[in-house]
C-alpha cells in the first residue's frame, strides 16, 4: 500500500471514530443486567447474568441495538431444564421465545434488542455441551488485543455501509465474531482492506494454530466449510466461525476493499444510504418506490427479517417481471424500526403497450403460429419472426408494488406492511 494511501486511510479512520465511538455503555443495559440478576438471586437460582457480545468487548458502535447477555446456569441442574429456569428468570420482559440447539430468549427495551442466552458455567472451553457455553470466553480471549477494539469497530462500520455485515439468514454476512478474528489477525483496518482485496479460496485463518500442518477443511464438518472461507474459532477449534458467510458477501467486500484502495473516501462508511429524509425528497425520491414493512413482533427477529426480506425479493422480482428496469434497491431494518425497501427504476411509470415476440416465419413452426396468431389477432411479421403488441397488466410502479404486498402469502409474511406515499 502506498504511503500516501495509509496517511488517507489514517485520517478517514479518525474522523470515522469520533462519529461511531460510544462515550459509555447505554443506561439501559446495566438497568437490564442488573434487574435479571436480582430476579435470579430472588428466586434461588445458582447462576449469574453477564453482558456478552461487543458490549461485553467494548467494541460497539454508538447507537448499536443488539446487546447479548449470557445467564451462566450452575453444573448441577439438567441441560433441558435451562430454557424453562431462564423464561422464570425473565418474567416482566415480555420475552419471546426463540428455538435453537437450545432454545434462548429476546426482549425489546426502548431502543435495545436484548438476546438472553442460557449458557453453563464452566471453568474451561472443552467442558462446553452447547457451543453457545463457550461464548463467554471469547470476550476473555479477545481482551488479549486491546489495541484493535478501535478497529473492529472501523471495520464493522465500513461492512455496514457495503451491506455484507450481519450473520443473519436475510444477510449471511461478516458476524461481529468474525469481524473481531479477522482484526486479531491483520491487526488493522487498513491490513485488514489491503489483504481481503486480494483473498483467494479456498481461505483459512487459524490465529491460534489448531491446525498447523492439517488442513482444516478436511477435519471439520462439511457443511460448515462449503464455502471455502475459513476462520478457526480460537476457543472451539471444531467450528468454523464464518460458516454462515456467504460467498456473494465475501466477493462483494473483496470489491469494495478494492474500490476503497483505489480512491479512499468516508463516503464507504456511509450508512445512510437507505436514510429516510434522503431518499423521501430530491431527484432520487422521484422514481423510487419506498415499502415499509412491520416484521411479527413475536417471531424471533432472524425469522421475522428473513419474512421482511422474501417480501423486498419477491416485489423486487415483479418490477424486472412487469418491465420496469431497475436501476438499484435495498432493504434495510434495525430490528427496532419498521423495515424499509426502495427500489430506485429508471422510471415510476412505463407504456400501456409492449411487444411481445412470437415463433419464427417457417413452416416447422406452424403449429406454434398458430397459437401465437390466435392469441393475438394484430399481430406482425418483422425480420422474419412474428410479434404482437399487447397491454401491460401493470404501468405504475406504485400500484405494482401495491398489488404485489396486497397478495395474501405475502400480507402474511408481515405483522403491517405498505408502500409509502
Amino acid at each position: 500500500m502506498k504511503q500516501e494511501t495509509r496517511k488517507k486511510i489514517r485520517e478517514i479512520k479518525k474522523q470515522v471514530l469520533s462519529e461511531i465511538k460510544p462515550e459509555k455503555e447505554p443506561k439501559r443495559v446495566k438497568e437490564s443486567l442488573s434487574k435479571i440478576n436480582c430476579n435470579i438471586k430472588n428466586l434461588g437460582i445458582d447462576a449469574d447474568a453477564v453482558v456478552g457480545g461487543s458490549y461485553a468487548k467494548n467494541t460497539h458502535l454508538k447507537n448499536d441495538h443488539d446487546c447479548d447477555i449470557f445467564v451462566r446456569f450452575s453444573k448441577k441442574y439438567d441441560e433441558g431444564l435451562l430454557p424453562e429456569m431462564l423464561s422464570k428468570i425473565l418474567k416482566g420482559f415480555s420475552p419471546i421465545r426463540v428455538k435453537g440447539s437450545r432454545d434462548y430468549f429476546y426482549f425489546r427495551e426502548a431502543s435495545l434488542v436484548f438476546e438472553v442466552v442460557p449458557v453453563i458455567r464452566i471453568s474451561k472451553p472443552e467442558e462446553a455441551k452447547n457451543t453457545t457455553d463457550a461464548s463467554p470466553f471469547h470476550v476473555d480471549w479477545l481482551s488479549q488485543f486491546p489495541d484493535v477494539k478501535d478497529e473492529i469497530r472501523v471495520a464493522k462500520l465500513f461492512m455496514k455501509a457495503q451491506k455484507v455485515y450481519g450473520a443473519e439468514s436475510y444477510i449471511n454476512g461478516f458476524s461481529g465474531h468474525v469481524v473481531d478474528l479477522l482484526l486479531a489477525h491483520y491487526k488493522s483496518f487498513e491490513k485488514l482492506v489491503e489483504e481481503a482485496s486480494k483473498w483467494t479460496l479456498p481461505l483459512i485463518i487459524d490465529i491460534e494454530k489448531h491446525y498447523k500442518r492439517k488442513d482444516p477443511l478436511f477435519y471439520m464438518n462439511k457443511e460448515k466449510v462449503r464455502n471455502q472461507f475459513v476462520v478457526v474459532d480460537p476457543i472451539c477449534r471444531e467450528r468454523n466461525a464464518a460458516a454462515a458467510l456467504s460467498t456473494e458477501k465475501i466477493e462483494r467486500f473483496k470489491l469494495r476493499c478494492k474500490e476503497f484502495l483505489e480512491k479512499p473516501e468516508k463516503s464507504f462508511f456511509n450508512v445512510s444510504w437507505l436514510n429516510e429524509k434522503k431518499i423521501l425528497s430530491g431527484r432520487k425520491r422521484e422514481n423510487t418506490v419506498i415499502i415499509k414493512a412491520l416484521p411479527f413482533e413475536k417471531k424471533s427477529p432472524d425469522v421475522a427479517g428473513t419474512k421482511a426480506f422474501k417480501v423486498y425479493q419477491y416485489v423486487l422480482s415483479q418490477m424486472a417481471a412487469h418491465g420496469f428496469i431497475v436501476k438499484d434497491s435495498g432493504f434495510e431494518w434495525n430490528k427496532i424500526d419498521p423495515a424499509i425497501m426502495f427500489i430506485e427504476l429508471k422510471s415510476k411509470k412505463i407504456e400501456k403497450t409492449k411487444i411481445t415476440a412470437g415463433p419464427p416465419d417457417k413452416k416447422k413452426f406452424s403449429r406454434d403460429i398458430e397459437k401465437f396468431k390466435k392469441k393475438h389477432p394484430s399481430f406482425f411479421i418483422k425480420g422474419g419472426k412474428y410479434y404482437a403488441k399487447v397491454k401491460r397488466e401493470h404501468t405504475d410502479a406504485e400500484k405494482l408494488a401495491m398489488a404485489a404486498i396486497s397478495e395474501k402469502r405475502i400480507k402474511e409474511k408481515c405483522e403491517k406492511i405498505w408502500v409509502e406515499k
